[in-house]
Formats: C-alpha cells, structure tokens, sequence
C-alpha cells in the first residue's frame, strides 16, 4: 500500500510519497523541489541542506522546478515586446512557495498536486498570467514528474 506524510523539518514542511520500500520528498515552500529519493535501498538524490534550509542561499541538489525559464539570462534580463524584463536565473518557481492541490494513493501509486499562479509580483518579471501545475507521482518503484503551464493571457506565453 502507498501512503503520504506529512512533517516538517527545520520550520519547512514536507511531504514525503511512500510505497513498496521507496520514497520521494517534496517541500511546497521550496519551489515545489523533490529533495530526496529513495528506490532500492538507495539515496538518489545529493541535497546540501545548508543550502535548502536557507531561504537567502540558492539550494544545491536535489530537482528544482524551473519555469518559465532553464539556465541564466545575459545580465539577467530578456526583452519581449519592445520591453526589457528582469529575472532570476532559472525563472520564477524555484524561490516561491507552491499549493498543494490534490493528493492520491492507493494500492499501486502515491502522488502530489502542487500548483503555482501568475500574481502581481510575477508579472513584474514574466508579464503572463498563467497557472504552472506540478504531479509528483510514485508507482512501481519509479518517480514520474508531469508538468503543466496554462496560458491565461491573451497573447501567446514563452516557456
């Protein structure tokens, strides 16, 4: 049987997936990042939690969300329609917390539902309205990660 759990750790909560002797950890507050993974008897997954515990610090390890952009822009601005923007490497998600919008487990898989909205602060650097939807999923010994953005604005939305 799978199961989800919830804990927190060093004022951050977690959710951890579990089934057949496996696991997988996420933490919302943290862009929605897997932070550890466990198949098989082993970790997969490196995390300096220095790094994850310290929301001034970039984390280093585990598997960060990045959205709408991978990698860094040249002096950190890109420009769209005639107007220069400003924006973190690797884009919006990775620092921000996320909402947890469904759970499920069952007999063959556990899975989390995390989602990420467009809000004033946003549009400052990725002028879009837009909903980023992250499914976590644990099943058959295997990690599975689906992605979705929807495009709410009228014009079309780089990713």
């Amino acid at each position: 049987m799978y199961s989800i759990e919830e804990f927190d750790r060093q004022g951050m909560h977690f959710f951890r997936l579990k089934g057949e002797g496996a696991f997988v950890e996420v933490c919302p507050e943290r862009g929605g990042m897997i932070t550890a993974i466990h198949i098989a008897d082993e970790d997969l997954l490196y995390m300096n939690e220095e790094t994850l515990f310290n929301l001034d610090k970039n984390v280093r390890g585990g598997i960060p969300v990045l959205f709408p952009i991978a990698g860094q822009l040249r002096g950190k601005q890109y420009e769209w329609e005639g107007q220069v923007y400003q924006m973190a490497n690797h884009g919006l998600v990775r620092t921000r917390p996320l909402e947890v919008a469904g759970q499920s487990c069952g007999t063959d898989h556990a899975e989390i539902t995390l989602v990420f909205h467009s809000t004033p602060e946003t549009r400052v650097s990725y002028p879009f309205d837009f909903e980023m939807q992250l499914t976590y999923r644990l099943a058959g010994g295997k990690v599975t990660i689906l992605q979705k953005a929807t495009n709410r604005s009228v014009d079309s939305m780089p990713i």
